[in-house]
């Protein structure tokens, strides 16, 4: 099945898709902003990224932005890039996201995906009360 070319849900530009591969040789699908350089997971995805734990491929979290971020959408009125559903504001980990509640996809802005792997938030003294759990949604 061919996945439909998406647009953005934080500044309306052209989305890519890309193949990486890990040191194991795993390969992960990335949907990824070529403006802003957010990144779109399916249901699932996240889940299998932060289980790899070490393995998971850097590039994932150099992606370069292109835009200054000036004419972003703000979160809570962005809409899935898959299904165009209104996605929700949730805390993960102490880092704010986008979920979509239609497909259980996951928007991540540029540097979320860094935090969340590294748990940077704990180090900035950030406390997240009503964390979600993404096992609940793969």
């Amino acid at each position: 099945m061919q996945k439909k070319t998406m647009t953005c849900p934080a500044c309306s530009s052209f989305m890519r898709t890309q193949i990486l591969n890990d040191a194991a040789e795993k390969e992960y699908l990335i949907d990824y902003c070529t403006g802003c350089a957010g990144i779109w997971l399916d249901q699932g995805e996240l889940q299998k990224i932060i289980e790899a734990e070490n393995n998971v491929p850097l590039k994932i979290l150099n992606l370069p932005p292109y835009k200054d971020g000036s004419d972003r959408i703000p979160e809570g009125a962005r809409k899935c890039p898959r299904c165009s559903t209104l996605m929700e504001v949730k805390q993960m980990k102490g880092i704010t996201i986008d979920m979509c509640p239609g497909c259980a996809g996951i928007w991540l802005d540029k540097s979320e995906l860094y935090d969340l792997l590294f748990d940077t938030s704990q180090a900035k003294g950030v406390y997240a009360p009503q964390e979600i759990n993404i096992k609940y949604y793969t």
